[in-house]
């Protein structure tokens, strides 16, 4: 992924930017998130976002990620 400090608006603005303008950084960044999403059960990331939206008891999101 890529690294910003919060609140920097025009650092966050840079990197989406780069990633526009950067084919190949896209599809390494892609490739990361897909193999990151593949390794989560369906079960479990459906829990922690209806958790987040409020419609179950919250979900300890690092206990629900995979070793």
């Amino acid at each position: 992924g890529l690294v910003h400090r919060s609140g920097d608006a025009a650092a966050l603005s840079r990197e989406i930017v780069r990633v526009r303008d950067d084919a190949p950084l896209r599809a390494r960044l892609a490739a990361a998130a897909r193999k990151e999403a593949e390794a989560w059960p369906l079960e479990r990331a459906v829990a922690i976002v209806r958790s987040l939206c409020g419609e179950t008891q919250p979900v300890a999101v690092d206990a629900a990620r995979p070793a």
